[in-house]
């Protein structure tokens, strides 16, 4: 797909993150949802109707940024929607969640062995690391790179953060710029074995290309630089590499080391979604909670909706079994 390297490189280093304010969206959606409070509907009919309430309110301008995204030639890797609502809500907040999610054609897939939707500190097990449900450090990473199903995208919506913890990210770009072209070119024939996490019973392993050609999306990459206490380092070099291979590979951690990440304001009313193989993100550890951990999520310090999985037009049906 790429001449060569300087061409991939002149490539990549357009890739971007559009922030853009919706306050002018939050009334309507507040309207709406102050007489839906008093009409009995079910969530996928409320949803459907706030789909098409953001759809058609939605400035031009703006809509133009969501169909452009992680498409290729456009280079948006990630759109930061701000102050789409005020009302500290969990029920509003995963609507708006679930909508968007759906506008931006995001198929979450629901895990058996993860209740992945809500994120908040869970008790007697909050002061973990390398997992949202924790108050610890999360390192770098895309999510999910152990599983047969391609997560390409994730987003995520504040309820509230009371902490005022940011999520943290970089771009693909940040790292593979680092590189010289030699390395680059050595890293497209890099494969690494990929692993779960304490969000998973037992272990699911998978090995994958980390940097690979993408006639979608340009190019995908992969990396991953949680170490698990239980699993260990969740990103682990495969097929009896060379000792070239293994240098870029072990740059790769030192970039990631040295790199300095940026952040995105979580504001309550927030709403992210990233391509997951050219963003990767990450948490400083979150201070000043008031407690062990929450039972429940609506009563929790810091909440935040997720949704992670293949755009709708990539999903194999074979997969449905965990939809």
């Amino acid at each position: 797909m790429f001449n060569n390297c300087n061409e991939f490189r002149n490539y990549f280093n357009l890739e971007k993150i559009v922030s853009i304010d919706m306050s002018y969206l939050s009334n309507d959606i507040e309207k709406w949802w102050n007489k839906e409070l008093l009409i009995k509907r079910d969530f996928f009919h409320k949803k459907s109707l706030l789909i098409n309430l953001i759809l058609d309110k939605v400035k031009t301008s703006d809509y133009e940024y969501f169909t452009k995204f992680s498409k290729i030639n456009h280079h948006i890797s990630g759109i930061v929607l701000h102050n789409l609502f005020t009302i500290d809500s969990p029920s509003l907040s995963l609507l708006v969640h679930e909508s968007l999610s759906d506008i931006f054609n995001l198929m979450d897939i629901k895990y058996p062995y993860e209740d992945h939707k809500a994120l908040f500190l869970k008790k007697s097990i909050n002061e973990i690391s390398e997992w949202g449900n924790g108050s610890g450090d999360i390192s770098l990473h895309s999510d999910d790179l152990y599983e047969d199903i391609s997560s390409d995208y994730l987003s995520l919506t504040t309820c509230r953060d009371l902490s005022n913890t940011p999520t943290s990210y970089l771009l693909a770009k940040d790292i593979l710029d680092l590189l010289t072209d030699n390395e680059l070119e050595i890293l497209l024939n890099i494969e690494a074995n990929f692993i779960s996490g304490k969000n998973v019973n037992g272990l699911k392993s998978k090995k994958a290309k980390i940097l690979e050609s993408c006639e979608e999306r340009g190019f995908l990459s992969r990396f991953d630089f949680r170490i698990d206490n239980v699993n260990g380092q969740r990103m682990t070099i495969a097929n009896n590499p060379s000792k070239e291979e293994v240098s870029v590979f072990e740059k790769l951690f030192e970039i990631s080391k040295n790199l300095k990440s940026r952040t995105i304001d979580n504001g309550l009313g927030t709403f992210l979604i990233i391509d997951n193989y050219k963003v990767l993100h990450a948490r400083s550890s979150v201070k000043h909670y008031p407690s062990s951990g929450y039972e429940h999520p609506k009563d929790a310090f810091r909440l935040l909706y997720r949704s992670k999985g293949p755009r709708k037009q990539f999903f194999d049906i074979e997969q449905a079994r965990y939809l």
